[in-house]
């Protein structure tokens, strides 16, 4: 469905396996906007317990229209750094609407929106909750609020304020939607059906509260049900909204013992969305029930634990992204796998982590190996500079910074890097005598000399012996005894 925010919803007692299903969140879903002007006597849902309360409104800035207009400048001048994923910036520049105009709910909404996708829980309940009472008759911050309970597993607290939306606006599609998924999870398939079927109603196109509407057929084993309705669905819908529907109807088969067809629909799924663990996950499983699918399943399960840590950095990185060392894990990670769109993120984290910690050392240094790896001999040369600037004498770096030298036939800077290190190998003995070749053919012949010679003494001691290792006598063994 055009605009529905999409995610793996946990929620207890129904789901096989982290099942995908869709809930919406008021601000991008595709149905009528909310009815600003409509009244509610409900009362606003308190915060679970472990939450932190809402904060006292800032008692700086204005509350005029000029304040409010101000502020809502900065929420879009903030929407547009998230947008190209300076998330630290837009986070400062929705604190300044907020400071700017207090008691503009759109500032604290559009803030909470942000703590969510940064995982800060907390933060983001708080704010949707401020939102909520600075515009008690807005249903989408309502929604907004539920949704938020729903991603949690948070179930009471979602259903009654999807409740609430619904007073607050009946002719508003998405909070049935999701006050459906709760049905769900309580296993009260009727009332679900029913609030997706009037969800329908009024938003006719919504192909994610049809799609649940299929899952809500499965959950109550009514397969063949749930497999039309997938059908439908997967006609109507735009491409790129189909990967949990396959995923989906792919549990159906599952149930139904027909794996060939759900490892069909799991893979299909993953071709739409390839960085979803849990359509791995699924077809890992799937695999597991077959006759001499091991080996796929094993690959899918590998799958499946890499996307699984992906995810995890992404998200550590999002919360605390001036740690340099989540970036070279996610470099690691990406250098893991091959292709050149791999190689290319494995160097733009190698970058972050540099940009993040343009301090420290190592950082530079596993940067320049990656580099050298890649045959990017010349950047490998600026990092390793980058890291000497930083820690002059560092064996690693001159090392490195003589290898892309040598690498580059640049035997005289080559010469000068490993002098430094007392690195003794044959490439550092090759280096020697090339650069020593290259000063003769100039005519520099004494200085040849001095090169030769330190090519003939770094040889000699690295064809020295290695020390043999101390010989023990050997162990008495008792049973030799009673045999003699």
């Amino acid at each position: 469905m055009r605009g529905s925010t999409r995610g793996i919803l946990a929620l207890s007692g129904i789901l096989f396996l982290g099942v995908g299903l869709t809930g919406c969140s008021s601000e991008t879903a595709a149905s009528p906007e909310a009815n600003q002007g409509a009244t509610t006597s409900a009362n606003q849902v308190a915060a679970p317990e472990g939450e932190r309360t809402e904060p006292k409104l800032l008692s700086l800035g204005g509350n005029d229209a000029t304040a409010v207009s101000a502020s809502n400048q900065h929420v879009d001048e903030a929407l547009a750094l998230i947008k190209n994923g300076r998330l630290s910036d837009g986070l400062q520049r929705i604190n300044l609407a907020i400071a700017t105009a207090p008691t503009n709910a759109n500032a604290f909404f559009e803030r909470g929106k942000l703590f969510d996708t940064l995982g800060q829980t907390t933060g983001a309940i708080a704010d949707y909750s401020v939102a909520v009472q600075l515009d008690p008759t807005n249903a989408r911050y309502v929604n907004q609020l539920g949704y938020h309970y729903l991603k949690r597993n948070v179930l009471q607290h979602a259903k009654a304020q999807f409740s609430r939306a619904i007073d607050l606006d009946s002719s508003y599609a998405v909070p049935y939607n999701n006050r459906a998924l709760v049905f769900i999870a309580e296993k009260r398939f009727d009332e679900a059906i029913a609030d997706f079927e009037t969800a329908l109603k009024l938003h006719p196109e919504y192909y994610d509260a049809l799609s649940n509407k299929g899952f809500a057929y499965y959950q109550s084993e009514q397969y063949d049900k749930a497999l039309a309705t997938y059908e439908v669905v997967l006609k109507k819908a735009a491409e790129k909204d189909k990967a949990n529907v396959y995923n989906n109807r792919g549990l159906v088969y599952y149930h139904k013992r027909e794996f060939d067809k759900a490892i069909d629909d799991f893979s299909q799924a993953i071709a739409l969305d390839p960085n979803n663990p849990q359509y791995f996950k699924h077809r890992m499983t799937t695999y597991s029930k077959m006759k001499n699918k091991e080996a796929e399943a094993e690959q899918d399960r590998e799958r499946t634990m890499w996307l699984t840590r992906l995810g995890e950095l992404n998200r550590e990185i999002a919360q605390s992204p001036r740690e340099s060392k989540k970036y070279l894990e996610r470099a690691a990670m990406f250098e893991s796998q091959t292709g050149d769109q791999y190689a290319q993120l494995a160097l733009t984290n190698y970058e972050q982590a540099a940009k993040a910690d343009p301090h420290n050392t190592s950082v530079f240094v596993m940067k320049a190996e990656y580099c050298s790896r890649q045959g990017d001999h010349e950047q490998a040369i600026i990092d390793c500079l980058n890291a000497l600037q930083i820690e002059p004498e560092n064996r690693s770096a001159l090392s490195l910074l003589g290898d892309a030298h040598y690498a580059l036939e640049q035997f005289d800077q080559a010469c000068k890097a490993y002098s430094r290190t007392g690195r003794i190998d044959n490439q550092v003995v090759t280096a020697y005598q090339k650069y020593a070749a290259q000063l003769k053919a100039n005519g520099q012949t004494a200085e040849a000399k001095t090169w030769q010679e330190k090519a003939a003494e770094t040889a000699k001691i690295e064809s020295l012996p290695s020390k043999p290792e101390p010989q023990q006598a050997p162990s008495f063994d008792p049973a030799l005894l009673d045999a003699q």
